[in-house]
């Protein structure tokens, strides 16, 4: 997308947003997040999964943004795997680049499936 146009899309969205008191626009690395404007964020919507079901598996959370970083201490029992720049992270694991997460998941895939 061309970056020329990201002040007026940002416009747009901020307007759009104001027609609606219950969103909020937050700025985040590369792109907007619209959210509700009552303070839930990725790591609510974690423990919101997590609840509905006690006996739930390990959540896996990958994230490249500073906006992921409630869901990787919302699943602090799970795996959680920050993607791109290196920076703090509450993420378990880092990945420098997109490319390296199917490697990841394969590896992942392999070690899971190996008989014990």
């Amino acid at each position: 997308m061309n970056r020329d146009l990201w002040p007026q899309i940002r416009r747009q969205l901020a307007q759009l947003v104001e027609t609606c008191p219950t969103l909020t626009l937050r700025d985040a690395d590369a792109c907007w997040e619209i959210r509700p404007a009552h303070g839930a964020d990725k790591g609510d919507a974690v423990r919101a999964l997590l609840g509905k079901d006690p006996g739930s598996p390990r959540p896996w959370v990958f994230g490249d943004d500073w906006t992921d970083e409630d869901a990787f201490k919302a699943a602090c029992a799970g795996v959680t795997v920050v993607v791109g720049s290196r920076r703090p992270t509450h993420a378990q694991f880092h990945l420098q680049k997109p490319e390296h997460l199917r490697q990841f998941l394969h590896a992942a895939v392999r070690r899971l499936s190996a008989p014990r």
